[in-house]
């Protein structure tokens, strides 16, 4: 279970349908007896930080994917307040002594993971339902990732193959017009050559038809008298 003192002051307003805790004239809100006993927030702290159950899930879904799929059983809540501690500028490594480097890796210890987190306003019960939930939730993304990945690639080689029957046809109708163009030429070729013999016999024809006039003219023995 994980709940927040954020998401607690966001739902009564809510509820009561006021823009902020203070309109409702009930004091301050971490000093009310049941929220002290549930959150314990330390004596003298007013401000609420605004983290709420979605910013602890979204902690603990960036370490999933920091550490893997195999090593979701290490992430503890001490992990998850840590980051959020950063996030928020609450040091919940304050040490006496501690470097830096030390700091932004591990808690000191338990009783340092649930001070910070009563300064955060965050109660975290446990986190294996939610891990749980979020693994299902990532294979199922991964799932459907596989699904639009595999739909992709029919797509291309549907898209892919449209082009190239396409282009196929295109260079067929390219084949039977270049063929048609080349019979056309045969054709014309063959056309002029027979024109050409056709003129070449009506030459000769004429040449033969003068040369037996001539002499036929030359043999004719009547005698031409000039007029």
């Amino acid at each position: 279970m994980i709940a927040t003192l954020f998401d607690l002051q966001s739902n009564m307003c809510h509820e009561e349908k006021v823009p902020d805790f203070d309109t409702l004239h009930m004091g301050p809100l971490v000093q009310m007896p049941l929220v002290r006993s549930l959150f314990q927030i330390p004596t003298g702290q007013t401000e609420i930080i605004q983290v709420g159950v979605v910013d602890v899930v979204e902690a603990l879904a960036s370490l999933m994917r920091r550490l893997g799929p195999n090593r979701t059983d290490r992430i503890q809540p001490s992990d998850i307040v840590n980051k959020l501690a950063l996030q928020h500028g609450v040091d919940a490594l304050v040490s006496e002594g501690q470097n830096s480097q030390q700091n932004h890796t591990t808690m000191k210890n338990s009783l340092d993971m649930f001070v910070y987190m009563q300064a955060l306003g965050v109660r975290i019960g446990g986190l294996g339902f939610y891990i749980k939930n979020l693994s299902e939730a990532r294979k199922k993304e991964y799932a459907a990732q596989d699904v639009l990945n595999q739909k992709d690639s029919e797509m291309q080689r549907t898209a892919l193959e449209a082009l190239t029957a396409k282009k196929e046809s295109l260079n067929k109708q390219q084949a039977e017009n270049l063929a048609v163009l080349q019979q056309q030429h045969v054709d014309e070729l063959q056309a002029l050559q027979a024109l050409g013999k056709e003129r070449k016999a009506r030459a000769q024809t004429d040449l033969d038809f003068n040369a037996a006039s001539h002499l036929m003219q030359e043999c004719d023995p009547t005698p031409h008298f000039a007029v």
